[in-house]
């Protein structure tokens, strides 16, 4: 059962980390390592860090730095793991997350990296909505044309950190998506359907507050890869927007009708629609989200009725269920092993 190591960089972000922690600390995988690394917060963050010290395999400092990336590389340069990710201070596992991923690494040697889909949800919000990352066949030009994938839902293996040096430190919003991008060129990468992480929006998330910043990095991250877009890239970037977004709309009515899935069975986001917070759709709801506006319009109108909805105070408390760290039992799961 290898090392999994998690690095979670940190800026008075006290509200929201403790409940970051418990999302590492409620893993159903044993042998986790959480590396947290503090930017000289002023808030309440190092009383909650303190707090959870010598309850789980985690480690903690708090001194400056020179930004997010410095400190996620710092933390996994201290890691002990074979496999490695970074999580964000309110963002949030799901108990299964690193299980199902030390599975599909175990179970593809050659693989690199993996990945799977992600729940967006407002941080005082009732409903969240599924972040759907591209299948691995359409990776590159998923990056190429649209974005990054969803960074709480990606784990990679540490010789794809040693090979690539780390993320680059010059970007402040989107060296995720030049990393993901450089090792796109030489490394091997896995999509598994399943729910992994869950990111909350809120005012002071640093992609909210630098939109502008970030859509400017984006673009400078395309320009250093392939050059200055020209007409026809431009084209196929909006007719991809336009097919990604079909594509979408009709993965998640297919994965509503299975939302009765039973919690042991086969199939993909066995976990996530075990739990029961998906919502149905209907055939219309998925004519209308061919239509442009049309489905925008009816959620606002009513918000139960967006496809793909997911009850996301649900999904939270599944997420953050509280466990007398002292008493967890670190006995592999006989299951795990077979």
């Amino acid at each position: 059962m290898p090392l999994i190591s998690i690095v979670t960089p940190s800026l008075n972000q006290g509200r929201f980390i403790e409940q970051t922690i418990l999302s590492v600390l409620g893993q159903e995988y044993p042998n986790v390592e959480h590396i947290i690394v503090d930017g000289g917060s002023k808030d309440n963050t190092l009383s909650v860090l303190k707090k959870y010290e010598g309850t789980y395999d985690m480690q903690w400092t708090s001194e400056p730095d020179n930004g997010m990336y410095q400190a996620i590389n710092k933390g996994l340069r201290r890691t002990k793991g074979e496999i490695l990710a970074y999580l964000n201070a309110d963002d949030l596992y799901l108990p299964w997350t690193t299980r199902v991923v030390s599975e599909v690494f175990d179970h593809h040697p050659p693989v690199d990296l993996v990945y799977g889909d992600m729940i967006r949800m407002k941080i005082d919000g009732r409903y969240g909505s599924i972040i759907v990352n591209p299948p691995q066949q359409a990776l590159r030009t998923h990056l190429r044309l649209l974005t990054s994938l969803t960074q709480p839902a990606v784990f990679w293996r540490r010789r794809v950190f040693d090979d690539l040096g780390g993320f680059d430190e010059s970007f402040q919003m989107a060296a995720d998506y030049d990393f993901f991008l450089r090792a796109s060129r030489k490394s091997r990468f896995l999509k598994v359907d399943e729910i992994l992480a869950i990111f909350r929006s809120h005012p002071q998330n640093k992609s909210t507050r630098g939109l502008a910043e970030a859509l400017a990095e984006d673009a400078q991250v395309k320009a250093k890869y392939y050059g200055h877009d020209s007409m026809k890239v431009v084209t196929e970037r909006i007719l991809y927007r336009i097919l990604w977004s079909r594509y979408c709309a009709a993965k998640l009515f297919m994965l509503s009708l299975r939302r009765t899935s039973q919690p042991r069975g086969n199939g993909g986001w066995r976990h996530f629609l075990a739990t029961r917070t998906l919502s149905g759709s209907m055939f219309w709801q998925l004519g209308a989200s061919f239509v442009p506006g049309f489905r925008t319009l009816v959620a606002h109108r009513k918000p139960s009725s967006e496809r793909g909805y997911v009850d996301a105070r649900c999904l939270l408390d599944i997420a953050l269920v509280k466990q007398d760290a002292h008493s967890r039992s670190l006995v592999p799961d006989p299951a795990w092993e077979a």
